[in-house]
C-alpha cells in the first residue's frame, strides 16, 4: 500500500505509542509539558558563603563528550559511512545507553494500588524518592525507561538519581575535575541524558533542583565541622546567597521555582556577561528552549541561531558537550521551524545537523517523518532504516520503525522490526499490540492472539488499546 493511498494521521505520523498514553506526552515539541533549563556557568562563578568563603565553583556546568563524525560525506556512500561512525563512536565513546542500563534492579514495591504497568506511576514514585532515597528513586526511573523507553523523562530522572547518590562524586562532577568528568562511570551516567535529550531536545528539567540541593549539602555537611557554624546554617547561608549570586546561577533558581519572567530576565544580563563563545552559546541555547516552551518560537529560533553562530566561532579544540553539540542544536531549529510551518527551512536544519554528525539518529528520524509528510515512502523507509542501523539496540526506534512499515503496507517487514523491539524490550506493551496487528494482517491468528493477550498483560490499565486489544482476543478466540 503506498502512503498516498493510506495517509497515516498526524499523531501517528510523529510518535504512535503516545496517543494512549495517560498524558499527552512532550516528544512532540507542539506540546511541551515544562520550560527547560540547563545552564552553563564558567568555574570562576560561585555561589559564596559571606566571610566563611564556601562556594559552589562551576555549579551548573554540564559536560559529557559527543563524539564527532566528518561531515563531508557524499550521499551515494550513505550506508557505509554510517556504518563506519557507528564503529567509531563505539571505539571512541567507550559507553551507550544501553550499556548504563545493563542492570535490571528489582522492581521497586509500590503503595496499593498502583498499577505496576504504567511508566508514569514509577516515574512520579521516584521523584518522590529522590530527596530521601536516591539509590531507590533510581530503580523506579529504570523501570519507567523499561515500560516506555521512548519518554526523555525517566532517563534524565535516573541521571540524577544516580548523580545524588555519591554527593561528592557529585561536587567533584560540578567542579569540572576532568578525571571524574571523564571517568567511564560518568560517561556512562550523561548518556542517559543524551538519550533524553535525542528524544525530546525541550523535554523539562525540573528535576535539577534534585542537584542544587545535594551540593548545597554536601558543601554544608563537609565545611560544618571545626568552623563553629551547624550544617543546617550553613546551608540557610548558602540558600539565602542564591539572590547575590551571577545572573546564570539566579536564572537557573527562578526556573525551578516557576518565575519564568524573572528566568527571562536573568539570562538577558547573563547573555550580556557572558565571557567565552561557548558560555554565550549555551545561555542562548537555554534561553532558546525556554522561549519555546512558552510559546515564544520566533525569539527561540533567533537565540538557537545566534547559539550555533557562537558555536562556529569558538575554539575548535574546546571539549563539545551534550548540550552545545551543533547537531542537537540544528535539530531544534528543524523542530521550531516545523513549528512555523516552514517545512524547507526545517528539511535544511535538519539536513545540517547529519552534516554535524552523519550518525545522530534523531536527525534521520525528523527527515522521515517530513517524508512521510511529503506521501515519500521511499526516503521516509530509508532515512528510518539508517536511524535503526545507528542504533539497532532502541527499542523504542524499533517500534517506530515497524509502526510505519506497516501502516505503509509492508507487514512482513514490519513484523522483523517488532519482533526485535519485543526481544530488546520484554515488557514494553506497545510493540506487542502493533505486532499483533501485523500477523492478524498476515493471516497468522493463533500467533495474533497470543501477542494481544501478552500486550494486555503488559499494558497499563489506562492504554486506550485496551478495548481494541480485548475485541481481538474476544473474536480470535470465538473463531477457533
Amino acid at each position: 500500500m503506498d502512503l498516498g493511498q493510506r495517509r497515516l494521521p498526524r499523531a501517528e505520523r510523529r510518535h504512535p505509542i503516545d496517543r494512549p498514553s495517560d498524558r499527552p506526552y512532550n516528544a512532540d515539541p507542539m506540546r511541551p509539558l515544562h520550560p527547560p533549563t540547563h545552564l552553563y556557568l564558567p568555574s570562576g562563578d560561585s555561589l559564596n558563603c559571606g566571610a566563611y568563603g564556601f562556594t559552589l565553583n562551576g555549579l551548573l556546568a554540564r559536560r559529557t563528550s559527543v563524539p564527532r563524525v566528518h561531515p563531508d560525506v557524499r550521499k551515494k556512500n550513505m550506508r557505509r559511512i554510517i556504518t563506519a561512525a557507528v564503529v567509531i563512536c563505539a571505539l571512541l565513546a567507550g559507553y551507550s545507553t544501553i550499556e548504563a542500563q545493563e542492570t535490571n534492579p528489582r522492581r521497586p514495591a509500590l503503595p496499593a494500588p498502583a498499577d505496576t504497568n504504567n511508566w508514569q506511576v514509577y516515574y512520579d514514585q521516584g521523584t518522590r524518592w529522590l530527596a530521601t532515597d536516591p539509590e531507590k528513586a533510581a530503580d523506579a526511573f529504570q523501570w519507567a525507561i523499561k515500560l516506555e523507553p521512548t519518554r526523555p523523562e525517566p532517563y534524565f530522572g535516573r541521571r540524577i538519581a544516580l548523580l545524588t547518590q555519591n554527593p561528592r562524586r557529585l561536587l567533584r562532577y560540578w567542579r569540572a575535575e576532568k578525571s571524574t568528568v571523564r571517568s567511564r562511570e560518568i560517561q556512562q551516567i550523561d548518556s542517559l541524558y543524551l538519550q533524553a535529550l535525542t528524544l525530546n531536545p525541550f523535554f523539562g528539567h525540573e528535576l535539577d533542583r534534585f542537584l542544587l540541593r545535594g551540593i548545597i549539602h554536601e558543601i554544608a555537611e563537609s565545611a560544618s565541622p571545626g568552623s563553629g557554624v551547624s550544617s543546617g546554617e550553613l546551608r540557610m547561608m548558602l540558600d539565602q546567597s542564591i539572590n547575590s549570586s551571577p545572573p546564570s546561577l539566579r536564572a537557573w533558581v527562578a526556573y525551578t521555582e516557576g518565575d519564568y519572567g524573572d528566568a527571562e530576565r536573568f539570562y538577558e544580563q547573563a547573555i550580556g556577561q557572558a565571557r567565552s563563545k561557548r558560555e554565550k552559546a549555551s545561555l542562548l541555547t537555554d534561553r532558546g528552549r525556554l522561549y519555546f516552551q512558552r510559546g515564544k518560537s520566533d525569539l527561540a529560533l533567533a537565540d538557537l541561531n545566534q547559539a550555533l553562530a557562537e558555536m562556529r566561532k569558538a575554539d575548535s579544540k574546546d571539549l563539545i558537550y551534550v548540550y552545545e553539540s551543533k547537531a542537537l542544536a540544528e535539530q531544534s531549529v528543524g523542530i521550531i521551524q516545523k513549528r512555523l510551518g516552514n517545512t524547507t527551512a526545517a528539511h535544511e536544519a535538519f539536513a545540517r545537523s547529519l552534516q554535524e554528525d552523519l550518525s545522530y539518529s534523531p536527525a534521520h528520524v525528523e527527515m522521515a517523518m517530513l517524508a512521510l509528510d511529503a506521501k515519500d515512502t521511499v526516503t521516509a523507509l530509508s532515512e528510518m532504516d539508517l536511524a535503526v542501523q545507528i542504533k539497532p539496540g532502541d527499542a523504542g526506534l524499533r517500534y517506530l520503525y515497524g509502526f510505519t512499515l506497516s501502516e505503509v503496507g509492508r507487514p512482513a517487514e514490519a513484523q522483523q522490526q517488532l519482533e526485535k523491539a519485543v526481544e530488546l524490550d520484554p515488557i514494553y506493551a506497545a510493540p506487542r499490540h502493533a505486532l499483533a496487528k501485523v500477523l492478524e494482517a498476515q493471516k497468522k491468528p493463533q500467533e495474533a492472539l497470543a501477542s494481544y493477550r501478552a500486550f494486555l498483560s503488559l499494558a497499563a490499565q489506562n492504554d486506550l488499546r485496551r478495548n481494541e486489544a480485548e475485541a481481538r482476543v474476544a473474536a480470535l478466540t470465538g473463531a477457533q
